[in-house]
């Protein structure tokens, strides 16, 4: 008999806390989590280059820059007149200037220029060299990016969390109290039922 009670309060306890497990368990649908911060950086830290030759032979040269953003702070022409093509593997022709000197393409933009950088993928840049003429070198001066993020994913409460957390809680301490007060009137009765048969 005291065995078949003693699984009575063994299942009585789920039942009495299962509401307050509930609701905290629903508190966590007020939680968002995402990304942290986002901070880019420049890969290249300082400004690196590349140098093609482009001759009568051979006008045409094609660099290739991997990043999920390029900059490009200054093309080096000789006082040459060249034709530059800069595109992307997402973004398709980001810019298109013919017949320019290095001292008139003054500053580029950087490329893309969609917001917000990190959502972009990391991607191929491609940058066409044209020219028609004598030997000459042309030095691009770049930076690659690549965007991350600061920290591991942020998780932020809405509002409603707390208020769901603490009906969680309280139903939980009630479970227990309910539960403690029932094993403790159980006793009460053993000890007042031997008391009294003996």
């Amino acid at each position: 008999m005291n065995s078949e009670r003693g699984l009575l309060f063994v299942i009585l306890l789920p039942v009495l806390l299962a509401p307050g497990l509930l609701a905290f368990e629903y508190s966590t649908r007020f939680v968002t989590c995402g990304l942290g911060p986002v901070d880019s950086s420049w890969d290249s830290g300082d400004i690196a280059s590349f140098s093609v030759n482009l001759t009568s032979a051979d006008p045409l040269a094609v660099i290739v820059v991997q990043g999920q953003g390029l900059r490009i702070s200054h093309i080096d022409t000789e006082e040459k007149v060249i034709s530059v093509v800069v595109s992307s593997e997402v973004g398709g022709i980001l810019l298109n200037l013919a017949n320019v000197t290095g001292d008139e393409m003054g500053s580029i933009p950087t490329m893309p220029t969609e917001e917000p950088l990190a959502s972009l993928p990391f991607q191929n840049f491609s940058v066409f060299l044209h020219w028609e003429g004598e030997n000459t070198t042309v030095t691009v001066y770049y930076n690659s990016m690549t965007v991350s993020h600061a920290d591991a994913p942020v998780c932020l409460p809405l509002a409603g969390f707390e208020e769901a957390q603490t009906v969680g809680l309280v139903l939980i301490g009630a479970g227990l109290v309910s539960w403690v007060i029932c094993v403790l009137a159980y006793q009460k009765r053993l000890t007042t039922s031997m008391a009294t048969s003996c």
